[in-house]
């Protein structure tokens, strides 16, 4: 068993069940260990639960200086942010922040403890013709116009405003973002002023952007889906519905069931509570996701995560768009100049199971 592996999901699924943390075995590889959380972003979780008890003191040291760099700069996209939902909301504009600046208000503990490069907007597709006119009334000008939305750069912070919820044309028309404005909810400590999505309709997207645009890559995304499906009062029957009536039914519930098993959630007896059947993954399709993150990647991984990406698909339409995406130059290059990563550090505390390798065969219905 890597125990540093172990050891790091095993912090993660206390930190998000806001259970007892394991406590680090004296054997412990410090340096492995920082290695796996900084590559994966959720060093400042660590630091979190464990620091000051067992992490050793230039741990300590390094990771408190990172904290307040994290504080600083969250402050200053949280005062652009309002800046820019002020003009967007007496503008008639309705928009919903998402993602990593909405989860670092609602879900963690702390806005330290969520690293984010950039917020991200939702606003209904028929702004997108004011949205310009608007902003440059402010004195705000795009540095990037693309094909679902505006970049724009406030007080040096990076704002993406989006009027499709998902780029991919596969399934960008996958979600309404009128509907899911219509059911927005004011953020905490925002006066107002700034909205976040529904709980439920906050979960589905976590877990569609995480494995549509970045076929579940890092730790972070999977402990911010995590910390949305531990919310109390979750309405599943609700969200199985809306998956399957929009044809997500199977990526989700496998994005579900990998942070799950990553984890140790205990989500299943949960969703299974609403009569919905809980996805088993093959442990060879689980690894090929784990190997990017814990280990060295390699072509076979690669191939199995490409090939899944087809056994999720649900209608002949989204496999033929996939089948062709996976053909074309780019994914072909990328698979021809395939670099196997190599671990992360040089020392490793052992070698053996990793986690899912039990998981049974399985599949979806």
């Amino acid at each position: 068993m890597d125990y540093e592996v172990d050891y790091l999901c095993q912090l993660l699924g206390s930190f998000i069940k806001k259970t007892e943390p394991p406590v680090p075995s004296p054997n412990i590889v410090w340096p492995r260990l920082e290695g796996l959380a900084a590559h994966n972003l959720v060093m400042p979780i660590v630091y979190h639960v464990i620091g000051g008890t067992h992490l050793p003191p230039e741990f300590n040291d390094r990771w408190n200086q990172q904290a307040i760099g994290i504080d600083l700069h969250y402050a200053r996209a949280r005062a652009a942010a309002l800046k820019l939902c002020r003009f967007l909301e007496g503008a008639g504009i309705p928009s919903v922040v998402l993602r990593g600046m909405a989860l670092a208000d609602s879900l963690y503990p702390s806005p330290a403890l969520r690293p984010m490069v950039d917020v991200d907007i939702l606003v209904n597709p028929d702004a997108r013709h004011t949205l310009r006119a608007v902003l440059k009334r402010e004195g705000l000008s795009p540095v990037l116009v693309l094909r679902s939305q505006l970049v724009y750069k406030i007080d040096e912070v990076v704002f993406e405003i989006h009027w499709s919820f998902l780029t991919p044309k596969r399934y960008r028309d996958t979600v309404d973002p009128a509907e899911w404005l219509a059911s927005r909810r004011p953020l905490r400590g925002w006066n107002g002023m700034a909205f976040g999505l529904s709980p439920e309709n906050e979960l589905i997207g976590l877990a569609c952007h995480s494995f549509i645009h970045h076929e579940l890559e890092g730790l972070l995304s999977l402990v911010d889906i995590g910390l949305a499906a531990h919310v109390e009062g979750l309405d599943w029957r609700y969200i199985s519905t809306w998956c399957e009536k929009h044809s997500v039914g199977r990526l989700f519930w496998f994005t579900i069931a990998f942070g799950d098993a990553l984890f140790g959630l205990g989500l299943e007896p949960k969703t299974e509570m609403a009569g919905l059947r809980w996805p088993q993954i093959p442990g060879d399709t689980f690894n090929s996701y784990w190997a990017p993150m814990f280990a060295e990647d390699t072509r076979s991984h690669f191939l199995r995560r490409k090939f899944n990406l087809l056994k999720v698909a649900e209608t002949p339409m989204i496999k033929l768009r996939q089948l062709i995406r996976l053909l074309n130059a780019d994914q072909l290059g990328h698979f021809l100049l395939f670099r196997p990563r190599p671990p992360m550090t040089a020392t490793k505390s052992g070698k053996g199971n990793r986690p899912g390798d039990k998981t049974t065969t399985g599949g979806f219905s």
